[in-house]
């Protein structure tokens, strides 16, 4: 190949013709915005550019937060340890037990009483309800989880009723369980507020898998989805299967993780031994924890005896001693813990709002 050949090839220029210079035509593109000269620094970027993160998340809102039915705070520290940065948390709870607990872990925590009390479009007498009324259509997430034990299908284990037989159903005013009705109800206000602004709202339902067809499906008609179902052995080592209704982007979509299941006995420790691989389903109920044979899940020095409250707060994803305050005993913690969510699976569920909400700095 001859050397106007190889010119050719390497696309250089021909042999005493220069590609620059005056006689050279440079096209620039214009930029479709024009920016200030005085509105940029010496590197040519914006006076207020920190990096392409910050320059992104910046825009989203902080979480503005309704509890109902707060129970314990499992969903606050789902929040904390997705690092959602969250401006305001309000809740609805009246147990003064879990109050205390929240108090306890958690400095920013906002309480406005009862739900049956609480109306996002007229002055109550809750003491900071007219604080909130302004604020109605700035809130964008509301999660919560009514009491189930008046529509819980009866489960019986060695001659024992794990929950209520004299239970009063979906409907009956008298009953707890009817409370869910106050959940849409908060729910519906607070949605068509955020509408009305133009904003988004996310919201999260959940009550226990152990539902009659019936009642699932006057559940699912109010809330307006149908429900997942999920179960905390996927992330921990004790049974908890729960159903979670809601509109988040990509929760119906999303697949529980799979990795290696988790023993109960790698939250034993060496001194106690695990008599299970896994742990029951535990609830209000101390019998729960017995198997079929009526045996408990741990053994010491060769004595069979249950879990204690410490052991349920880090099986349900908790730090331990999250709920040791206040000189409550290991009875009184372990009822509180019996009712509230698996911290790692409500976690999984909620990762999509990172997406929606501005991170902790």
């Amino acid at each position: 190949m001859g050397r106007k050949g190889v010119r050719k090839f390497l696309n250089a220029p021909p042999k005493r013709h220069r590609h620059y210079g005056p006689t050279k035509t440079v096209r620039v593109r214009k930029p479709s915005v024009e920016v200030p000269t005085e509105s940029v620094g010496d590197a040519g970027c914006a006076m207020d550019f920190n990096g392409f993160e910050v320059g992104i998340t910046r825009d989203l809102p902080m979480a503005r937060v309704i509890s109902m039915f707060d129970g314990i705070g499992a969903g606050r520290v789902v929040l904390q340890r997705l690092k959602i940065a969250v401006e305001k948390y309000w809740s609805l709870e009246v147990d003064e037990q879990c109050i205390r607990i929240l108090n306890e872990n958690f400095d920013d925590v906002i309480h406005l009483g009862s739900v049956t009390e609480f109306d996002c479009e007229a002055v109550s007498n809750i003491g900071c309800c007219h604080i909130l009324l302004g604020e109605v259509g700035m809130i964008n997430f509301s999660k919560g989880g009514s009491p189930c034990g008046d529509i819980s299908r009866q489960v019986t284990i060695q001659s024992q009723q794990l929950v209520n037989p004299n239970r009063k159903g979906l409907e009956d005013v008298s009953g707890q369980s009817h409370l869910f009705y106050d959940y849409v109800r908060v729910r519906n206000q607070l949605s068509a507020a955020a509408q009305a602004q133009g904003r988004n709202f996310f919201w999260l339902f959940e009550n226990t898998s152990h539902l009659e067809t019936k009642v699932k499906a006057a559940m699912s008609e109010a809330l307006g989805c149908r429900p997942i179902e999920r179960c905390a052995t996927k992330y921990s080592a004790t049974k908890r299967k729960r159903l979670f209704w809601s509109n988040i982007p990509g929760v119906y979509e999303g697949r529980e993780k799979n990795e290696r299941r988790r023993l109960l006995q790698e939250y034993l420790g060496h001194v106690r031994t695990a008599m299970v691989p896994v742990a029951k389903t535990f609830t209000t109920n101390r019998a729960a924890q017995k198997n079929a044979m009526g045996c408990l899940p741990v053994s010491y020095q060769g004595k069979p005896e249950g879990l204690f409250a410490r052991d349920l707060e880090v099986l349900l994803g908790f730090p331990a001693g999250f709920t040791d305050y206040g000189g409550m005993s290991n009875t009184a913690r372990s009822k509180l813990l019996g009712r509230s969510w698996s911290v790692d699976v409500v976690m999984a569920l909620l990762a999509p709002l990172k997406d929606f909400f501005r991170p902790e700095e």
